[in-house]
């Protein structure tokens, strides 16, 4: 995680850290204010995902549509919880990709997560980085390949989504076709929040605050309406305001959608 305070808001470098760059907003309704801060501020790469990428991106959402479109197996879900303090304030990159992990099985510190990610003082890149595992399983971006290159022999390929700094109403009705399509069958997804001062923060969070932040999502409620995350910050003795974050939360998915913009999600 990477905070900026709002008076150093300006000097925004690279962020901590999906399609290429996010796409603008629906017309119809007026961005907010924090969607012209994140236009204006953003330094991601927003790495072109390869031809095959985007075309296992479409069929995976396409299935996910058809799952979302019968009964649902059920209206509200949650996954093992795995939460995980994180060892340092720059790497709550690591430790959502260890818990995600966890919820299949597999077990790595966040010191081997980090390591993978190539996360650095700065935190873990969205896109623009390859992460430190085999080429067959490098995309450019790093949450993603280590995903799929630790979970590939469970038959897991993750993709990132990227989402528009105001995400559009098709954007989170995919969010949440995504959400449960994956917590269905069983894999956390894993949310890149950029959280700017007067905009949606997660739970805890300091609203007066720039914030980026890696969390693993575990569940759903009312079919998709409502996200069940779990947050390294909670137990982070490195983060002075750990203590008023909880471990697991729920949020608005529309919410955690807007709180990604610009950024996005791993599924």
């Amino acid at each position: 995680m990477r905070i900026l305070t709002a008076t150093l808001a300006i000097l925004a470098g690279a962020a901590l850290t999906v399609p290429a760059a996010p796409v603008a907003a629906e017309p119809t309704t007026a961005a907010p204010a924090g969607a012209a801060y994140k236009a204006a501020h953003d330094t991601d790469p927003h790495t072109p995902l390869s031809a095959d990428a985007r075309r296992g991106l479409a069929k995976r959402t396409e299935g996910a549509t058809r799952h979302m479109a019968r009964a649902p197996e059920a209206t509200s879900r949650t996954l093992t919880g795995t939460q995980q303090p994180q060892q340092t304030s720059y790497w709550c990159g690591p430790a959502a990709v260890s818990s995600a992990l966890a919820v299949r099985g597999v077990r790595v510190s966040q010191s081997t997560s980090a390591n993978m990610l190539r996360t650095t003082w700065d935190g873990t890149d969205w896109s623009g980085t390859n992460a430190n595992v085999p080429k067959q399983y490098q995309t450019g971006y790093p949450v993603a390949d280590v995903l799929t290159y630790k979970l590939h022999g469970q038959g897991a390929t993750y993709y990132p989504v990227g989402l528009s700094y105001n995400p559009t109403a098709k954007q989170k009705s995919t969010y949440r076709a995504h959400l449960v399509e994956d917590v269905d069958n069983g894999w956390d997804l894993v949310g890149d929040a950029w959280e700017v001062p007067g905009g949606p923060h997660l739970v805890g969070h300091p609203g007066n605050q720039e914030i980026f932040h890696y969390f693993s999502i575990r569940g759903y409620s009312s079919s998709g309406a409502y996200t069940r995350y779990q947050d390294s910050v909670h137990g982070a003795s490195s983060i002075s305001w750990s203590s008023g974050v909880p471990a697991y939360s729920t949020m608005s998915s529309d919410t955690i959608a807007t709180i990604v913009g610009g950024r996005g999600y791993v599924w």
